[in-house]
Parts: C-alpha cells; structure tokens; sequence
C-alpha cells in the first residue's frame, strides 16, 4: 500500500516515504499537520486527512508468473498447475492489499 498526498499546483500524486495501517498510525508518526515539499522550493502543510491509500502493484500475474516457472519441473501440467497456484495465491494477496486501503481510506482523525 502507498500512500499520497496531491500537490495544489498541478494535481498529481506525492507519494509518501512512510507506511501507516491507519490516519492515526500516520499521525503518531508525523503528527496531525506536516509540510510536504511538492516542487523545489514549495512547501505546504498538509493534515493527514487529506492522505490516500492506494495499491502498490498486482499480485495476480507475478503469482501466476512464479507458479508458471516453478511448475516447469514438473512439465505442460505442473506449468498449468503453477499458473493457476500463482494466480490464486496473487489474486488473494490483491484482495487483501485493497482491503487494508479501503480500511485507510475509510478512518478519518477529525
């Protein structure tokens, strides 16, 4: 899970270089308020209401890729087997990821 801040001037995402479950995980970390250089020479406060989760990647393909490889030992059906393996081991982790941004998107401190 990344989490972002989006800059005033031109509305693309900051990413944040700190991990939190939570906004209030976030706040004992930094505080309530906190100032965020968005471009040399810009810096504006912020609060960590206005910080938002997203997801860090996709499980599904790289399961699917892994437990694809793996199965080459064992031939065209360890190769099917892996894939689906992988797939559903990813799937699940995607599954779980968003459940933990949905979670931080949903609390708010004030």
């Amino acid at each position: 899970m990344r989490l972002y801040i989006i800059c005033p001037d031109c509305d693309r995402k900051v990413y944040l270089a700190v991990t939190a479950r939570n906004r209030h995980e976030l706040m004992r970390k930094w505080s309530y308020e906190f100032n965020i250089e968005t471009h040399p020479g810009r810096i504006y406060k912020y609060n960590v209401d206005k910080v938002r989760a997203e997801r860090s990647g996709r499980s599904t393909g790289t399961g699917a890729l892994v437990g694809g490889l793996v199965g080459l030992i064992g031939g065209p059906i360890g190769v099917a087997a892996g894939t689906g393996i992988g797939s559903l081991w990813g799937y699940n982790k995607d599954m779980d990821e968003q459940a933990q941004v949905d979670y931080f998107n949903s609390i708010w401190v004030k």
